[in-house]
């Protein structure tokens, strides 16, 4: 054999390893774009469902979300960044993909979650529903005390054995209850109260996406759901500000290894009510946001209020001279 042939040999057998390995690298790629592509569409979705959610009351001390706005825009974000905004069965296929999202508020937090339910034909079929609203409640045995926490240093405490109920500031109440350990030093409170949330954030997450997975099973979906580790810094920052926590998992990444895609997100963002900004439309039937006393503005007209120019902006409605 020629020293040519055994050049074109070498050759061969080269292309043969080669090309599998490009191919492999290429794959990899893609996937890792593919990932990074939608980290971003779940943290953006988090981060637009607690910008545009609308501030329903203000007491002074806390501040309650439109939970149900904030979902929809949740999702109208996640659809968009995932490419997939007129694809329905994709958009139900996602939708099975967040088994819990949970919002944290002041005093409490609530948890959305697919419960079933009975249909017309003897069937039974999801539906998305909340839990109430659930304190931040600490049992304390040792002195018969309940503890409500919450995100701040304010604290309610009733006594178990007569019913007495104190509120106030932790460090006033510490006169009181002097056998009290945690509420004697600002670091044994803090200490207690973080406990406390994150202890009943993620026993309440672990049960209702156990209820998930059954009825995914019943679905025909063998993805097995499950709250993964957190880093204490993103528990924390739960526990500080109103908050959004959302589970995505079981994503196909088509990566050729049926691996799936999965994301806890976490977002905070304390929403006041600053700004409002006024949705009107006009004679075309096209849709304005305005600032308050904007002559403009139709005043016999229903309007819709929004306090955030993203939120109006994703509603479809564009700003007027007044906003600028």
């Amino acid at each position: 054999m020629k020293l040519s042939h055994y050049s074109m040999v070498l050759f061969l057998v080269s292309l043969a390893l080669f090309v599998p390995l490009m191919a492999g690298e290429q794959m990899n790629y893609a996937v890792a774009e593919k990932q990074i592509q939608y980290n971003n569409a779940v943290d953006n979705a988090v981060d637009d469902a607690l910008n545009a959610a609308r501030v329903e009351s203000d007491d002074g001390k806390s501040t309650f979300l439109n939970r149900d706005e904030a979902v929809g825009f949740f999702f109208q974000s996640l659809f968009s960044g995932f490419g997939i905004v007129d694809d329905k069965n994709k958009q139900e296929q996602v939708r099975m993909c967040v088994p819990v999202m949970l919002f944290t508020e002041d005093d409490g937090y609530c948890i959305r979650y697919a419960g079933s339910y009975a249909d017309e034909l003897g069937g039974s079929r999801m539906n998305y529903v909340w839990t109430d609203m659930r304190p931040y409640a600490y049992e304390d045995k040792k002195n018969e005390l309940l503890v409500l926490f919450s995100f701040g240093k304010d604290v309610t405490i009733i006594d178990r054995r007569n019913g007495e109920r104190v509120e106030g500031y932790y460090t006033d109440l510490k006169e009181i209850y002097p056998n009290v350990a945690y509420l004697q030093s600002e670091a044994d409170f803090e200490e207690t109260r973080r406990a406390c949330i994150i202890g009943h954030l993620t026993e309440d997450m672990e049960y209702f996406i156990n209820s998930h997975n059954r009825l995914a099973a019943k679905a025909g979906i063998s993805y097995k759901f499950e709250l993964p580790r957190a880093d204490k810094q993103d528990w924390y920052r739960t526990i500080n500000d109103l908050g959004l926590l959302v589970l995505f998992q079981g994503y196909p990444m088509k990566d050729g290894f049926g691996s799936s895609y999965n994301r806890f997100a976490v977002g905070s963002a304390r929403v006041r009510k600053g700004r409002a900004f006024y949705i009107a439309s006009d004679h075309a039937g096209r849709k304005w946001y305005h600032c308050e006393g904007c002559p403009e503005v139709p005043m016999a007209q229903e309007q819709e209020i929004c306090f955030s120019a993203k939120a109006c902006a994703m509603k479809g409605a564009y700003p007027c001279q007044c906003t600028e």
